[in-house]
């Protein structure tokens, strides 16, 4: 993963590697791989076909399986969290309201 726009107009060193140790890899994978539309294929370097093409299978593995298991189903795992939370304040909340309509406050008993 090089970075070309880093010192791209001020020296003539142009690029960066964003993967010189382990956790540098992982933590430019996970941003740079969640804010691209592509995954993380938009940021690696592109590979053709015809030059390598085990290599560009091996890639192509590695993006799609990026694409499935972060984008697709973890995010979908957090959103799921986040929705059945708001779905049980939702409902504590109505059985709130029915106790203040349907309750008497002071012997807490049933409205007829």
């Amino acid at each position: 993963m090089y970075d070309y726009d880093i010192n791209g107009y001020d020296s003539d060193l142009v690029g960066e590697n964003n993967c010189k140790t382990m956790y540098q890899c992982f933590t430019t994978m996970l941003d740079k791989g969640l804010r691209f539309g592509g995954g993380i294929g938009d940021v690696t370097e592109p590979i053709h076909y015809n030059d390598e093409t085990e290599y560009y299978t091996l890639k192509l593995f590695h993006d799609a399986t990026f694409h499935v298991l972060v984008k697709i189903i973890l995010l979908n795992v957090l959103f799921g969290q986040i929705i059945d939370t708001f779905a049980q304040l939702r409902d504590i909340k109505s059985k709130e309201d029915d106790d203040r309509e349907n309750k008497c406050f002071i012997c807490n008993y049933e409205r007829l």
